[in-house]
């Protein structure tokens, strides 16, 4: 059984605008020493087999010799690329891994931006980025069924796989799942019932 997840490009354009303006810290402790912050996407563009390449601008704060620094972000392009994770013994995961194609640092030179931003890269790849949804415990489900339905207790949902693409059209998210209905007892086998039923109506002799 198979369920899609379709995000039309004007869906996706739409969300990153309601997304943005946004602040996205790059260490889990002393969150204000280090910080992305952009502001809404001035271009977004789809790019087949990839995901969204984004235009903005913004502000980064990151350590310089244990000292938080303010930098003014001119111009950034980012690339938004969806992946699924399959990490050994973790549920599935879909996560939306931020990466910086280039970035433009005020009275920065371009050595130093390029150093900024490969360590920044490396704090937002797939298996770091805050931009995920485990989807694998989500739709992993037990659901009882109604005792009226004998002899079946429940149905038990599990999500074995996931592929997710991206096109002209936009992504598409796609998750294999699989069902699988309980039993509390074997089928009811109404002639034994009914035979049962007889013999405690018949008058004893």
């Amino acid at each position: 059984m198979k369920l899609d997840i379709k995000l039309s490009r004007q869906t996706l354009q739409d969300l990153l605008f309601e997304f943005t303006p946004l602040r996205i810290h790059l260490t889990r402790t002393d969150e204000d020493l280090r910080w992305v912050e952009l502001e809404r996407p001035e271009s977004i563009e789809i790019v087949p087999g990839r995901g969204l390449r984004i235009s903005t601008h913004g502000r980064l704060r990151y350590t310089v010799a244990s000292v938080g620094v303010p930098f003014k972000i001119r111009r950034i392009v980012l690339l938004l690329e969806p992946k699924v994770l399959r990490a050994a013994g973790d549920p599935l995961s879909l996560a939306f891994e931020l990466k910086i194609e280039h970035a433009d640092l005020e009275l920065v030179p371009g050595l130093v931006d390029h150093v900024l931003a490969a360590r920044i890269n490396d704090l937002l790849c797939a298996e770091h980025t805050p931009l995920s949804w485990v989807f694998g415990k989500t739709l992993t489900r037990s659901v009882a069924l109604p005792e009226r339905i004998e002899p079946l207790s429940r149905i038990d949902l599990t999500a074995r796989d996931a592929q997710v693409t991206t096109d002209e059209q936009g992504v598409c998210f796609t998750i294999d799942l699989t069902a699988h209905l309980a039993r509390t007892k074997p089928r009811p086998d109404d002639a034994a019932r009914e035979q049962r039923a007889s013999r405690s109506a018949s008058p004893a002799r």
